[in-house]
């Protein structure tokens, strides 16, 4: 590689707009990764909890947005916007932005001076000046300590299962208050098993009046980006301004605007299909 090659790691949605931003600067890069490997491995039939709005990926000109994907496509808006969907525009963005993609996985990274070295699965090894890493939240699966010394027959991650077939008949907890439980709880009622839901904390559905009936004023109150309630998501949505509040403030605004919350439209699919047990935390 040359010595100022950016090495990219991952190749989902944010290390494919990053690579799209420094082509467009004609900085030479190399990503490594399987593109959108995390998103491909969920369920077919998942619905994204973001609104679309939310969903272009970055590209500097914007050239590349979900809204110009779907024109191009005839595709129309819709919300919740379907899994695949996503996927189809993603495989879109990719070939007009980043088509060159080496399907590796880094297994390791490290200093090498003032540059880096990293190590690549299939056995070759390589120096670069920059990295940037975006490698997803897939190694972050958390499984709570009093099942962690269950078999996997018994106990596993939502992330873990693209199909839910294999769960037709059987007694099956979700755990958890967020969206991936409750579509997940979903899809195993749908697959015929009998879900209880199983939270520790309130059920928080998400109810913006103020995107819903204010038409195109919905901007006053939340960017397109989308993340938080009303007022504190324009916050959210500049991060070069977010980062220069006292840390205090930040996780606050944090836990405000990432709590676990669940989209409206699943309700009619979990609600009288199977129990729910809010508030209630499991000791063993």
């Amino acid at each position: 590689m040359k010595q100022d090659t950016t090495v990219i790691i991952g190749a989902g949605p944010y290390g494919l707009a990053a690579a799209a931003h420094l082509n467009a600067q004609k900085t030479p890069i190399q990503i490594f990764g399987k593109p959108m490997e995390f998103w491909r491995n969920m369920p077919p039939r998942m619905f994204l909890k973001s609104s679309w709005s939310s969903l272009s990926l970055g590209d500097p000109s914007n050239k590349y947005s979900l809204n110009n994907f779907s024109k191009i496509h005839n595709i129309p808006r819709q919300e919740p916007v379907p899994l695949q969907v996503f996927l189809s525009y993603t495989e879109w963005f990719r070939q007009q932005t980043v088509p060159d993609i080496d399907q590796t996985y880094v297994k390791s990274l490290a200093r090498d001076g003032k540059d880096f070295h990293l190590e690549l699965e299939d056995g070759r090894s390589l120096n670069a000046s920059r990295v940037v890493v975006a490698s997803g939240i897939a190694p972050y699966a958390h499984i709570p300590d009093y099942a962690s010394h269950l078999p996997s027959t018994l106990v596993s991650h939502t992330q873990d299962h693209p199909d839910f077939s294999s769960f037709k008949g059987k007694n099956v907890v979700v755990v958890g208050r967020g969206q991936s439980a409750f579509e997940a709880a979903a899809l195993l009622s749908e697959a015929e098993a009998n879900v209880e839901l199983i939270a520790r904390g309130p059920i928080v559905w998400i109810n913006r009046r103020l995107y819903r009936y204010t038409g195109i004023a919905k901007r006053i109150f939340y960017p397109p980006s989308d993340v938080g309630p009303a007022g504190v998501s324009w916050l959210v949505a500049f991060p070069l301004l977010f980062m220069r509040f006292p840390e205090k403030t930040r996780l606050a605004i944090d836990t405000r605007s990432v709590r676990p919350s669940v989209a409206p439209w699943i309700r009619p699919r979990v609600e009288g299909r199977f129990t729910i047990t809010p508030e209630t935390s499991i000791v063993s």
